[in-house]
């Protein structure tokens, strides 16, 4: 939303409310760009976004534009945000299509001032068609979460050879630990055992549990694979908000991946973590038969909570009827297609073709 209107956030029921962090001034950017006289002195707010764990916005300087986030503390810290920078900028060096992280005079990434940690990014080209979409909700295309997944592809293999050490449990980073695990239950508990705050609530309880029962049939099913998959970073929140586009049609294509701080870590089959509790991901362009399911499985969780029912009506009771085996090639071959399965999971309503696969 422009700074002309009020400033508002996404609720967690879907409406617009009043946000809980006070939204970005220029009095307080003007010492945080002077740690940046590359980028030159802010001139306007033109943007502020609607996201609900920061205060962030386009901001006009007299250089140029850049994306500036602030975080609280008790929500993010350096270590965490430097982790994160340092795989963006591994992407970046390996062809990834993601912005680039700026860094102040005195090489820092990542800035403290008081109760807030700010970052700076550059804008990326391209239209934030899904600026004002609360997170998790549908593409408006078929063609659009093809896309998506086209560009998840390359995320992932540019992320391959990233070595980092495994994360410790923070706000704001998940993972695919749990399902990677033989026994997702007893995973589930580990998780929940050092998130007392999770553990402590009965509605989080009630939709752990009712997520283990809808897809233990998709687990049994992937456990005999699970020896294969290899450790991989990757950006665990991709939806359709965090993604830029060539244009605003329906056939638009996605061309940037934002928004990387909320999720990428470390992926790994045995390790992901049960040792490291992070937000993880598979390397699915490196895997040659890997059922198309299993990208939707984090989608599902995040949508468990708000629309069992919805989530419930993609899955079968007897998957090998409905899903198919992908096809995958090597790096350099130009037959290998992104994972599109994603769209079947999270768009209002089924593909038209009966047979979508990739």
């Amino acid at each position: 939303m422009t700074t002309t209107e009020t400033a508002k956030a996404h609720g967690m029921d879907g409406s617009l409310v009043a946000p809980d962090w006070p939204p970005l001034t220029l009095d307080e950017l003007r010492p945080l760009f002077a740690q940046f006289p590359a980028l030159g002195e802010p001139v306007r707010i033109l943007t502020v976004s609607p996201r609900p764990f920061s205060a962030a916005g386009v901001v006009e300087t007299s250089a140029g534009r850049v994306f500036v986030k602030r975080q609280s503390l008790e929500v993010r810290d350096r270590e965490g945000l430097c982790e994160e920078h340092r795989f963006m900028t591994y992407l970046r060096e390996h062809g990834a299509p993601v912005p680039r992280v700026m860094v102040s005079e005195a090489g820092e990434s990542a800035i403290e001032r008081g109760a807030w940690i700010y970052e700076i990014h550059e804008t990326p080209a391209g239209v934030d068609l899904y600026e004002e979409a609360i997170s998790w909700t549908p593409f408006q295309s078929a063609a659009h979460a093809y896309s998506a997944g086209r560009l998840l592809a390359q995320l992932h293999l540019a992320a391959q050879g990233f070595a980092a050490p495994l994360r410790k449990p923070q706000p704001l980073v998940a993972s695919f630990t749990i399902f990677a695990a033989v026994d997702p239950a007893a995973e589930l508990a580990s998780y929940l055992a050092v998130r007392p705050a999770l553990a402590n609530h009965q509605a989080v309880r009630d939709c752990a549990a009712r997520a283990l029962e809808i897809l233990a049939p998709f687990h049994a099913w992937l456990l005999p694979l699970l020896p294969t998959l290899a450790p991989l970073w990757t950006h665990n929140d991709l939806h359709a908000s965090n993604l830029f586009w060539s244009d605003a049609g329906s056939e638009a294509r996605a061309t940037t991946a934002i928004d990387s701080p909320t999720a990428p870590t470390p992926c790994t089959t045995l390790r992901t973590p049960s040792s490291a509790t992070s937000s993880s991901g598979w390397c699915w362009s490196t895997i040659p038969r890997i059922p198309t399911m299993c990208r939707c499985t984090s989608i599902i969780l995040k949508r468990c909570s708000m629309a069992t029912n919805r989530c419930g009506r993609f899955l079968p009771k007897k998957p090998r009827r409905c899903f198919r085996w992908p096809r995958f090639a090597t790096s350099s071959s130009r037959s290998r297609r992104p994972i599109t399965f994603l769209a079947r999971c999270i768009l209002k309503k089924k593909p038209s073709s009966p047979t979508t696969t990739i």
